[in-house]
């Protein structure tokens, strides 16, 4: 199970990434939780993605080294957070609260294990916050005002990642409590890319 930093990408291969989100008017639309900005992206086999068919050397580059390589890309998003917006707790930025990816399909596809993978694009040079949090992976099924009450699964992990260094990536999987912590200063830009393996209890298992 990988919980955490993982690869390292090339930051020059995933230039005409940076370039095309920083051009994208989209970026400036919020995510549905009103707390940050998303633009979605379709993955290599949407007819209507020509950057992807533009560069399918760099889609192969990204997919062979996102956790689990053998697997193909379902979807991916960038995600932006800056202090443009006053939204978080102390009212100063961007952010995203505590969350599981398992529910960004709704009903959930409990069959199914998402391994989310999140790269650093840049990072302004006087950023503060937009850390990376992850929490345990919950696995309590039942109601959801009574699965966030059950805190045994979310409490086995605390890890707070602050990456700093365009292409270094960070990996979590669909049950993971994780979020993004208050931009106090400055902006942070990231491409989140998903994958799908059907679920096995074993992936939780320590090593």
């Amino acid at each position: 199970m990988i919980i955490g930093r993982h690869y390292h990408f090339d930051i020059q291969k995933l230039q005409p990434l940076l370039e095309y989100a920083k051009t994208a008017a989209e970026l400036h639309n919020l995510h549905p939780s009103g707390t940050h900005q998303q633009i979605f992206f379709p993955n290599h086999g949407t007819m209507n993605n020509t950057f992807w068919q533009e560069h399918q050397e760099l889609y192969q580059y990204i997919e062979k080294n996102i956790y689990p390589e053998h697997e193909p890309i379902h979807n991916a998003w960038f995600k932006m957070y800056t202090t443009e917006t006053k939204l978080g707790p102390t009212n100063k930025g961007q952010f995203i609260g505590l969350h599981q990816d398992r529910e960004y399909e709704f009903p959930p596809d409990d069959s199914q294990l998402i391994h989310t993978t999140s790269i650093l694009l840049e990072r302004s040079e006087d950023a503060i916050g937009g850390y990376s949090v992850l929490a345990g992976d919950s696995q309590f099924q039942g109601e959801k005002e009574t699965r966030f009450k059950d805190s045994r699964d979310i409490m086995s992990r605390l890890v707070v990642e602050n990456l700093t260094i365009p292409g270094d990536s960070i990996t979590w999987n669909g049950w993971t409590m994780h979020g993004v912590s208050e931009m106090q200063k400055g902006s942070r830009l990231c491409f989140v890319a998903i994958k799908k393996t059907p679920f096995n209890k074993d992936y939780f298992k320590s090593d």
